[in-house]
C-alpha cells in the first residue's frame, strides 16, 4: 500500500510540475504556447465524428409509428 501511495504522489508531483511549468508560468508573462488552437481542433474533430455517427444511426433505425392520444397511429409523413 505504501508503494502505491509513493507512486501516486510521484505522478501527482509530475503532473503539477507540468501544469506549473507549461501553463501557469507562461500565462503569468502573457505568453501562449498555442495549446488552445490544438485543443479546439481536437474538439471540432470529435464533434464532427459524433455528428456522423448520430446521422448514421438515424438512417439505420427502422421507422417506428408514433401513437396519438386517440390511440391511433400518425401517418408516416408526420413522423
Amino acid at each position: 500500500m505504501e508503494d502505491l501511495l509513493c507512486v501516486a504522489a510521484a505522478v501527482f508531483q509530475a503532473w503539477m510540475f507540468v501544469v506549473l511549468f507549461f501553463i501557469v508560468l507562461p500565462a503569468m508573462f502573457g505568453l501562449s504556447l498555442g495549446v488552445t488552437g490544438v485543443y479546439i481542433q481536437i474538439l471540432v474533430k470529435i464533434l464532427e465524428w459524433a455528428t456522423i455517427r448520430i446521422q448514421r444511426g438515424r438512417q439505420d433505425q427502422p421507422s417506428v409509428p408514433v401513437p396519438l392520444p386517440t390511440g391511433e397511429f400518425a401517418p408516416e409523413k408526420y413522423q
